[in-house]
């Protein structure tokens, strides 16, 4: 399966429009981690991760999903294809879901299999989800009232 390859600078990823699927690979040597992002609806994306994440790994998840918070009220990051996270996954991750919270966004993190991993998150205080496709069923429930401006 061949992967797409996209770029997006920060200054353009809020008017990109997300494809259904976007295959986002690193470019760095070395470190294969893939990141497939659709979008079931405009509020919320589903970031679903394989493969290692070390540093670079990790520098990229960063990169990735900080985008991805400053376009969806709901991100949606799925491990379930992740092995291992490593010291630095969980610390972006620490710090994506501060950014989340910065941007009046939720991050859900979802799909952790490995009793280390959730060890890791839960000394991190970050929560889980058992499935990420449970997470998203449920988000329409939990969507905030749109505010009119006047």
């Amino acid at each position: 399966m061949n992967a797409v390859r996209e770029s997006w600078t920060a200054s353009d990823h809020r008017a990109a429009p997300l494809s259904h699927i976007a295959v986002l690979r690193d470019p760095l040597p070395g470190v294969d981690p893939d990141l497939r992002l659709y979008s079931p609806r405009p509020e919320v994306v589903v970031v679903r991760v394989s493969g290692a994440v070390d540093q670079r790994g990790a520098e990229l998840l960063g990169e990735r999903v900080g985008q991805q918070l400053a376009r969806a009220t709901h991100v949606v990051l799925d491990l379930a294809g992740v092995p291992g996270l490593g010291r630095w996954g969980a610390r972006v991750l620490a710090e994506l879901d501060r950014e989340a919270t910065r941007c009046g966004a939720f991050l859900h993190i979802a799909g952790v299999e490995e009793p280390e991993m959730r060890e890791q998150l839960r000394t991190a205080h970050l929560d889980t989800a058992p499935c990420a496709d449970a997470v998203v069923a449920l988000i329409p429930a939990r969507l905030p009232r749109r505010r009119w401006r006047h």
